[in-house]
């Protein structure tokens, strides 16, 4: 306990100095791209696997095993287990294969989709951010992010240090598989509320918590918290609006009483 107390702590109070632009180190090592690569035909075969590309169930097979498989790689890399060239191959060449199946069925197959319009640009949306902010994380790497912390327990000793901002935020991906079962079994009493109270504890209070507050202070404002984090963490609490109120059912019973004042009302006889 007293480990997250100093890292929300150290998240909250810590004033600097940010990274300044002109501290920015841009690059990507050549090891990146083979991996993604690698990555992208691992997730590929995946997503092709049983009724294809097209097909819902293979689309939910493919987010359900990245919700498991990329959370598990970032925390080894934070921990110092894991190498960041294929932490973020992992997690962006899933978003690569998504995005480019996306725009496939919805543009050039036609294929009818499983969302709403309107959630379905969410989506877009917020496939767009990830993308953007995995490729600028990619190539600024551990130079646009400083935070004096956490002392001995994980894998750095106390006082300043440089962190990639987008590896730690993967772990918002662990909320994943659940929504999956939930999707799968939408009339199953638990499920539902166990991927709303998961979803809230890692992207609401998490982010909130710890995540916001740290690349606020922490990294330079002007290339990471306002044109990747700021959209990163607000796209959060629109998916939370929507998670309650499919849970809660809302705007059900207002269809439910139109249909019903519908049926009430009377009928024209010609």
């Amino acid at each position: 306990m007293d480990l997250l107390a100093n890292m929300v702590s150290s998240a909250w109070s810590f004033q600097g100095p940010r990274p300044s632009f002109e501290e920015l180190e841009w690059g990507v090592g050549r090891t990146f791209w083979p991996l993604c690569l690698a990555w992208m035909s691992l997730w590929g075969t995946l997503l092709n696997m049983g009724e294809g590309a097209r097909a819902k169930s293979s689309i939910y097979r493919l987010h359900f095993w990245h919700g498991i498989v990329g959370p598990v790689i970032a925390v080894l890399h934070v921990l110092g287990k894991g190498s960041f060239h294929l932490t973020m191959a992992c997690t962006l060449a899933y978003f690569f294969v998504d995005v480019l199946n996306m725009i496939a069925n919805d543009v050039f197959l036609g294929t009818k989709g499983y969302q709403k319009p309107s959630n379905r640009l969410i989506e877009y949306i917020h496939h767009a951010i990830v993308v953007f902010s995995g490729m600028g994380c990619l190539y600024l790497r551990e130079s646009a992010c400083r935070v004096e912390e956490l002392g001995p327990g994980l894998a750095w000793e106390a006082g300043p240090r440089s962190f990639n901002p987008f590896v730690p935020l993967i772990v918002n991906e662990a909320s994943t598989p659940l929504l999956i079962l939930y999707r799968e079994h939408r009339t199953n009493s638990i499920i539902g509320p166990a991927f709303a109270v998961v979803f809230f504890l890692i992207r609401i209070v998490l982010n909130s918590v710890y995540f916001a507050p740290l690349l606020f202070n922490g990294c330079n404002r002007e290339v990471i918290w306002w044109p990747q984090a700021f959209p990163f963490f607000a796209i959060q609490w629109v998916f939370f609006y929507q998670i309650i109120a499919a849970v809660l059912g809302l705007g059900k019973k207002g269809k439910g009483a139109k249909s019903e004042a519908a049926d009430r009302a009377p009928k024209k006889i010609n």
